[in-house]
């Protein structure tokens, strides 16, 4: 029993060390949510990066059917007038946040294929040039 037990002590030991390291933090994108918007009009996406590793990574791109075009902005006021600018890429830095939220980064909807009603449901792809493609899904609600 004494030969044993501290080769089992030491077994467990080294499976937890295995363990421990195999546990990545990932990237992951929470809190998905667009407001109701009608076919043929426009459209936003909001939503969390939550980047808990210590690598960087940029957000390259978005993709959804819910509209003929997907576009990330920047919105923000400059002589008292509130401007959208195009993002070709969203840096996410290690160990940070970054929130697409009204009146900031957002994704924008162009031309979409049909009405977003409180309650319903769609998909977005989120390209990141280190995490790859990660899919979402976006809660149509009220603000």
């Amino acid at each position: 029993m004494r030969k044993t037990l501290p080769r089992s002590v030491f077994a467990v030991g080294v499976f937890l060390l295995l363990l421990a390291g195999c546990s990545t933090k990932e990237l992951q994108v929470q809190d998905a949510w667009s407001r109701p918007a009608q076919a043929g009009g426009t459209g936003a996406i909001y939503f969390i990066i939550d980047n808990p590793s210590e690598s960087a990574d940029t957000l390259l791109g978005v993709t959804s059917d819910a509209a003929e075009t997907v576009e990330m902005h920047l919105s923000k006021m400059e002589n008292d007038v509130m401007t959208m600018v195009p993002q070709r890429t969203v840096p996410v830095a290690a160990l940070s946040t970054v929130k697409f939220e009204p009146g900031g980064l957002h994704v924008m909807l162009i031309n979409l294929k049909k009405d977003l009603k409180a309650g319903d449901s769609f998909s977005a792809t989120l390209s990141f040039d280190q995490a790859g493609p990660v899919t979402i899904k976006i809660t149509v609600k009220e603000p």
